[in-house]
């Protein structure tokens, strides 16, 4: 028979170990609470690091395959979030930041490769791909999924071409002013 008075051996060593284990427990909770969620997206709201120092409503659509999508709105920011983490623009440098909406009315999931959807026309016709997006996308049966897009553009650029479409079709010209 065990003795489990005060003063017993096993009544101390039982009482230590259980003492460990409980302030292991609460550790373990604590760290694991404060850990950040590892599936971050690549490029996140922008808004939250810097305002806008332009903004446009664009409100146009475009009908692919199974799938549509606007083009909300477009804004120019001086910073952006890549992978959690902020990155400001450089001198005489801004960001050009697409606001999307997809939305699928099949009864499956979709795959999006939103860097696919755009070229930021340049100079000499040079079709740029966005500098920030997040990778391919999924976009839930019969949903709408927001997404951005972002690319690197001069500060003091105010006027944009956009081609939209996909990549192996013919593209349509969206022009941004602000």
């Amino acid at each position: 028979m065990v003795n489990f008075t005060k003063d017993s051996i096993f009544f101390k060593k039982f009482f230590a170990l259980l003492l460990i284990v409980v302030c292991f427990s609460f550790l373990g909770f604590y760290i694991g609470s404060r850990k950040t969620p590892k599936n971050s997206p690549s490029i996140s709201n922008t808004t939250e690091l810097a305002k806008p120092s332009a903004e446009v409503k664009l409100g146009q659509s475009f009908s692919f395959p199974n799938l549509d999508m606007t083009l909300v709105s477009a804004r120019k920011v001086s910073a952006v979030a890549n992978q959690g983490k902020p990155i400001q623009a450089g001198p005489n440098e801004a960001f050009l930041v697409l606001t999307l909406e997809f939305n699928n009315q099949a009864t499956y999931a979709l795959r999006v490769s939103t860097q696919d959807f755009f070229r930021l026309q340049g100079e000499s016709d040079k079709k740029f791909a966005p500098d920030f997006y997040n990778n391919t996308i999924e976009v839930p049966a019969i949903s709408v999924r927001k997404d951005e897009v972002g690319f690197r553009v001069a500060a003091e650029q105010n006027q944009f071409k956009l081609q939209v479409g996909e990549i192996k079709k013919e593209k349509q010209e969206v022009k941004i002013n602000f």
